[in-house]
């Protein structure tokens, strides 16, 4: 538990959430979020660096923002055949209804071999099935990709990917 100096000292890095809007070609706008944000760690590991940080961020949350931790753990490898004869799993039905009921998604991921790791790859693929369901789960709603690491380049390559709803 983080003491009430260490608290502060790590709300004021992490809140005002702030997002920076693109509405033109000349204008960015940046306003405070507030919220419900499902927050989802891309490791399963018990002791992962990651899952800390999404509860810490969790704890630290401003008034009028809460992050709910949703897990990808039960998610199974994504099989088309699967989906095809049994349609989408209930874990990722679940999961796809928490992200579509919330107002932000926030992923806290490490970096493995210079990018996301497979379970959050894995879980990634199935929420965006069937394609058309792209929008519904990751469009009209801000989504944040944070991480933390102990290595010296920290988890810059895991963040570069875009999820694209267009």
């Amino acid at each position: 538990m983080l003491e009430p100096d260490d608290r502060e000292a790590l709300r004021s890095t992490l809140w005002p959430y702030q997002i920076r809007l693109y509405t033109d070609s000349k204008e960015w706008h940046t306003e405070t979020f507030m919220g419900r944000i499902i927050g989802i760690s891309g490791s399963l590991r018990r002791a992962s660096f990651n899952s800390m940080l999404l509860r810490a961020a969790s704890q630290l949350a401003p008034d009028g923002t809460t992050i709910e931790i949703a897990s990808i753990r039960g998610i199974p490898l994504y099989d088309g055949d699967v989906e095809s004869a049994e349609g989408i799993p209930a874990p990722v039905q679940e999961l796809k209804t928490r992200i579509t009921e919330a107002d932000g998604l926030l992923i806290v991921t490490p970096e493995y071999n210079n990018s996301i790791p497979g379970v959050l790859k894995n879980a990634i693929d199935w929420l965006s099935r069937p394609p058309e369901d792209i929008p519904r789960v990751f469009g009209a709603r801000p989504v944040a990709v944070i991480g933390a690491t102990p290595g010296a380049g920290g988890t810059s390559l895991a963040v570069k990917w875009q999820i694209k709803c267009d």
